[in-house]
């Protein structure tokens, strides 16, 4: 296994410790083992924007997370797959380091706890 496998495995592991139970972030592992893709459930308050310029708050945010062939040297693809409000260009952007503390800052981030559009 070479250094970027045992890197996706380490991670693999941590997030099954660490998500195992929690109760408000559902890992969904998607494709091989190790896996390299995510579906990340949030089960938090948050708010989006409908078109009529009025704002709805919802409870539920899906996140797909990619580890593409340069991770862990470049940071992971995140494409959110819930309306979420304010859309800043550039967002989501997983904070480097750990994989599981970037499923947390983008948690933090659906319920307006943080700003960090770069």
């Amino acid at each position: 296994m070479n250094a970027r496998m045992r890197r996706v495995a380490s991670d693999w592991e941590q997030l099954r410790k660490d998500f195992a139970n929690h109760p408000y972030i559902k890992v969904t592992p998607m494709g091989g083992e190790p896996p390299e893709r995510y579906h990340v459930t949030y089960f938090v308050n948050g708010i989006f924007l409908l078109p009529d310029g009025s704002v709805q708050t919802q409870a539920r945010h899906d996140v797909e997370i990619t580890l593409h062939a340069e991770y862990p040297r470049y940071k992971p693809l995140c494409k959110i797959l819930t309306p979420i409000w304010p859309e800043f260009p550039g967002w989501p952007n997983l904070h480097w380091g750990y994989l599981g503390r970037g499923r947390i800052a983008l948690g933090y981030h659906h319920q307006h706890r943080r700003y960090d559009p770069v």
